[in-house]
């Protein structure tokens, strides 16, 4: 569900990722909650780079160690001590490269947040719009704005009749008139780089939690002739998580959006609210999913697949019409061949499957290498594990696994050969032969009868 990145104006671009969370009530930090299987973070991340980014600085707090891990592909500023939005962007300041480029601050818990948006920003800070009148003065800040259902959430947005923002004020001290207005702010901004440090510096921290905020910037900006405009987004967009419920609506409007695109695309889905998508599902025009199936991280399914009903996909790759389940498990790690063919309770994973391959019913097929055409038939068994290390089983093509059968790994059974049912396979299987591995079966003579006398007798 990947977009392609956009060519659009270069920027820096700032995420503050500062606040604890504490409302998750989770010990994970709050930004590497996943939704749709990607972190908050790396949503809002992976925008501003879709965007053109020119660097990507994240603002974090002290002692996160896993917030530093997820951000190893980024910049990174720890802001020491809690002082507010305006100095959370002072700390990032000396990470940005000393040029000309405009500067966007965002926020880490606003997964869709687009790049459209955050391009459309930076496009128009700092520049004369066609619809701008002779003598405005191009805007030093952009800030996005929305129309809230409940806006008292919200700072509100005071706009003069050009479009000029003179002002921010917050829901609790606004007058009715005030809280009548239509826009709220959404908390991004986009600046012009050169008056940024003037503005900045200009910051104060005479309010209740003594702290320094980037709302604040308005009024100077203004009090020095500086141009501030809004930009209107969806409130969806703009959408913060803060607490569980949250999360859990996120995730419903994320997996609405990425089942939509998949329709979209071509495939066909007959109760597309049952099926869940990653956020980096690929799946091609023309495949076909059953209900209730679900899609978990680096999944990529070719064209003509059909995924048959009550299966688990996870780093599994899926070659042209592969047919998989109904409740098959696949993955992490596995790959499967034009035309394979996966039924019912199976599991694959960290294997091989090549083309053609047949494995239709209660398998087993871990840490395997299977040669194209081969069938595997119910109820095998690669006995992967010995408790302390995984080994690998390799099985040639055109070969036949029999029911029942348990392949001991490490183990080689060779092209076009033959286990019999019911077998258990330690040695390797040369091409063309038929391995047995059974114990002697042994008759006894009226020993059922025997045995019915027996224990009728114990009754």
């Amino acid at each position: 569900m990947t977009t392609e990145s956009t060519a659009r104006r270069p920027f820096h671009a700032v995420i503050l990722a500062g606040g604890r969370g504490t409302r998750m009530q989770s010990n994970l930090p709050k930004l590497l909650h996943p939704i749709a299987g990607r972190a908050l973070l790396q949503w809002v991340i992976d925008a501003a780079q879709r965007a053109g980014a020119a660097s990507v600085t994240v603002v974090l707090p002290p002692n996160e160690p896993l917030l530093n891990q997820a951000c190893t592909d980024v910049q990174q500023v720890v802001q020491p001590v809690p002082l507010g939005t305006g100095d959370a962007l002072r700390c990032a300041m000396p990470m940005l490269v000393q040029d000309d480029l405009p500067v966007a601050v965002i926020y880490g818990d606003t997964p869709f947040l687009q790049a459209e948006t955050i391009g459309a920003m930076i496009a128009a800070v700092g520049q004369t719009n066609s619809d701008a009148r002779q003598g405005d003065t191009p805007p030093a800040i952009l800030l996005l704005a929305t129309r809230a259902a409940e806006p008292n959430a919200y700072s509100r947005l005071l706009i003069d009749a050009g479009g000029q923002v003179t002002g921010l004020v917050e829901w609790l001290d606004a007058s009715p008139v005030q809280r009548a207005l239509p826009l709220s702010f959404a908390g991004a901004m986009a600046l012009q780089r050169q008056p940024l440090a003037a503005l900045l510096a200009g910051l104060d921290n005479h309010n209740a939690k003594q702290e320094f905020y980037l709302t604040q910037l308005v009024a100077l900006a203004n009090g020095g002739g500086l141009g501030v405009r809004a930009h209107e987004v969806a409130e969806a967009e703009i959408m913060g998580i803060n607490t569980q419920a949250e999360l859990a609506q996120a995730e419903s409007l994320a997996q609405d959006r990425l089942r939509a695109a998949v329709l979209a695309a071509g495939v066909r889905m007959a109760a597309p609210t049952t099926v869940f998508f990653s956020a980096d599902t690929q799946i091609a025009a023309g495949c076909v999913v059953e209900p209730h199936v679900v899609f978990g991280g680096g999944v990529t399914v070719a064209a003509g697949c059909h995924i048959k009903a009550f299966c688990y996909l996870e780093d599994v790759t899926l070659a042209t019409g592969v047919e998989v389940g109904p409740f098959a498990r696949l993955g992490p790690d596995a790959t499967l061949g034009d035309g394979v063919v996966v039924g019912n309770f199976v599991e694959v994973k960290r294997a091989r499957l090549g083309a053609g391959v047949k494995a239709k019913h209660l398998a087993y097929l871990g840490n395997v290498q299977i040669g194209a055409g081969s069938n595997i038939a119910a109820g095998v068994v690669v006995c992967n594990y010995n408790g302390f290390s995984k080994s690998t089983t390799v099985i040639g093509a055109g070969a036949f696994v029999g029911s029942n059968s348990v392949l001991i790994a490490p183990l080689t059974i060779g092209d076009a050969a033959y286990v019999a049912a019911g077998s258990t396979i330690t040695a390797a299987v040369p091409d063309d032969a038929l391995a047995i591995g059974r114990s002697p079966q042994v008759n006894k003579p009226d020993g059922a009868t025997r045995l019915r006398q027996k224990y009728s007798k114990k009754s």
